[in-house]
């Protein structure tokens, strides 16, 4: 395992009460890298990536900001906060947002977009998730699906889940800092039903955020421990035969428990709980978000095969 202290290329400071949230775009046509980061300052700011300079500011009334995604089109992004998800142009210097979804009585906490940009999904604390058609005239939401009874690992609550850009696997980290793997799909088909895979000890204390970078080779895990993890999924998907396999049962369904090294640690001494993170579109760069009002953006992974 390899730990990276300080080896960063750029900080980028914000003014911000708590969280951070970033979110990594490109703009090709000026051979740029865009970093956008938000917080409780009710604050966009918008990076040059590449030279750690500003490039503009929005405001994002009323609310805090808990949850950003960039469109497939690489030009709107999306800001979740109290009660609406406003979308912003990137490039434009206009500062108002281009839409305004509103609809849950709490907080967004959550919103994405399907691959080819054509509608938005969001989630709330009212227990139900929402399908937006982006090509609709109107700004209700066509789908509502509601939670009851939220799914969850028994005596721990499930902080974050993503779903690698193959569709072949899903990951969870909780609040006792274990990552969780299922088996969702594979050859572009959905399983009826996850496989559950395996369960590993990503960090001591609680896990925050789990992502796969977008061409599904590596896996980062944040947590309040103040690293942020990166772990190889070839060395999740591979059990060797030499290795202590333990086979747990709960709920009537087997974990696969190994012990596994991360390929890097980062860890800074002045950095606080990792909220947030984003990969680059290409793989190679990874940046940060902590409660030390920093976004750090630095690591660099060569081209590699599993």
């Amino acid at each position: 395992m390899l730990t990276a202290h300080c080896n960063w290329n750029y900080f980028f400071n914000d003014v911000l009460k708590f969280q951070l949230r970033c979110k990594m775009t490109a703009d090709e046509s000026q051979n740029k890298v865009i970093l956008a980061t938000g917080g409780y300052d009710h604050i966009i700011h918008f990076w040059q990536a590449h030279s750690g300079v500003r490039q503009c500011s929005v405001q994002y009334p009323t609310s805090q900001i808990n949850s950003m995604e960039i469109h497939p089109n690489k030009q709107l992004l999306a800001a979740a906060g109290f009660q609406h998800i406003r979308m912003y142009d990137i490039y434009s210097s206009n500062s108002n947002p281009v839409v305004n979804y509103e609809g849950a009585p709490k907080n967004f906490t959550a919103v994405g977009f399907q691959e080819d940009g054509r509608w938005m999904y969001t989630g709330s604390e009212d227990n139900t998730t929402r399908v937006w058609d982006l090509r609709s005239r109107t700004l209700q939401c066509q789908r509502l699906f509601g939670a009851v009874a939220p799914v969850s690992e028994p005596r721990v609550s499930i902080q974050y889940i993503h779903i690698d850009a193959e569709g072949t696997c899903m990951a969870a980290v909780d609040n006792k800092g274990n990552c969780y793997t299922f088996i969702i799909g594979s050859r572009g088909k959905m399983h009826a039903q996850p496989t559950r895979h395996l369960k590993f000890q990503a960090h001591d204390t609680y896990a925050i955020k789990c992502k796969f970078s977008p061409d599904s080779t590596l896996l980062v895990t944040t947590s309040a421990d103040c690293s942020a993890k990166i772990w190889r999924t070839a060395d999740l998907n591979l059990l060797p035969s030499n290795q202590n396999v333990d086979l747990t049962t709960e709920n009537g369904s087997e974990w696969k428990k190994i012990p596994i090294t991360p390929m890097i640690e980062l860890r800074d001494n002045n950095q606080r709980w990792v909220w947030d993170v984003a990969f680059s579109a290409d793989s190679q760069y990874l940046v940060t978000a902590s409660s030390d009002n920093l976004s750090r953006l630095g690591v660099y992974f060569p081209k590699r095969g599993n």
